[in-house]
């Protein structure tokens, strides 16, 4: 499936202000899943100084330095991404003898080891019943219990947009019956830490027209099993990543997944605006559409 995402991020300030270095995650990532087929960053006012590096955790990020003081500051992220991963579940099935507790080897363990730390486990009771209830309900095998809890969280907690803030602690997510994709997507992954899954928060976005994510940033998750390596799962709409969604960063924490994150100096406030908009690419464009990407790569390569 061939998807065209843009994204656009304007803060405005009430004064003109000295803009900080800022770190941009909004190109989508290559993998076996997906493959982004052209990217394209507009930047106003123009930066200093760009450059691209790989985060701790292998996440593209382009990092963008000023000069002078402004007053509005335009992120524009034009993407053709093809996505390739129609089965979620192409992936052999963990073996009968890694259950929950003891799915994974001694060096994977040690290298999860961030993605199975509990960031608040004083007050995770009521998570911890939760996925203790659905462990014994599928006999804690590791990937019946992922399929259950999805659907379960799915069911439970109702979608409730929030433009702005960190995700709510997964108890309150809970006990309220309601969050934002972000919040969901948190509680899921205390629930798998609680169990010994190694889970992470992923960022992206979602085409679906019949909800309200359709047009927003998305957060989900994404667990690693045996055989499988990580492999993302979306507790708001209770389905298994496959097409339909595009990956653009992953962290053992969500605030690690940011897409623009920075700060300014000055004496001024600041309002942010965002717009996201996603649309499938038909058959009968994917040829022309083709002849575009490589007419521009061959006017890069001039």
């Amino acid at each position: 499936m061939l998807l065209q995402i843009t994204h656009s991020t304007t803060y405005r300030y009430s004064a003109p202000v000295e803009i900080q270095p800022h770190q941009l995650r909004l190109e989508p990532r290559h993998d076996g899943a997906q493959d982004t087929l052209d990217f394209r960053l507009k930047i106003s006012p123009t930066p200093a100084g760009i450059t691209e590096q790989i985060d701790l955790e292998g996440n593209l990020v382009r990092v963008v330095w000023f000069n002078g003081a402004h007053q509005e500051f335009n992120i524009e992220a034009e993407t053709i991404v093809e996505t390739r991963r129609a089965n979620p579940f192409d992936f052999l099935r963990p073996p009968a003898e890694l259950i929950l507790g003891r799915i994974y080897s001694e060096q994977e363990s040690e290298s999860l080891t961030p993605y199975l730390v509990r960031e608040s486990p004083q007050t995770t009771k009521s998570v911890d019943q939760l996925a203790a209830e659905v462990a014994s309900q599928t006999h804690h095998d590791p990937l019946d219990f992922l399929i259950a809890l999805n659907q379960e969280i799915c069911n439970r907690i109702e979608f409730k947009h929030r433009d702005q803030g960190k995700p709510l602690a997964p108890w309150i997510t809970l006990e309220r019956g309601s969050g934002a994709c972000r919040d969901t997507a948190v509680l899921f992954i205390d629930a798998c830490r609680s169990v010994g899954l190694a889970a992470r928060f992923a960022s992206g976005y979602h085409l679906n027209t019949d909800t309200k994510q359709a047009n927003e940033l998305h957060g989900w998750v994404e667990v690693f099993l045996p055989n499988a390596g990580w492999r993302g799962i979306d507790p708001t709409v209770g389905i298994w990543v496959a097409d339909e969604h595009v990956t653009v960063a992953a962290s053992a924490h969500s605030g690690h997944c940011a897409p623009v994150s920075g700060a300014y100096c000055g004496q001024a406030t600041a309002s942010l605006d965002t717009e996201v908009t996603i649309r499938k690419i038909d058959e009968e464009m994917i040829a022309s559409t083709i002849d575009l990407i490589r007419e521009h790569f061959s006017h890069r390569r001039r």
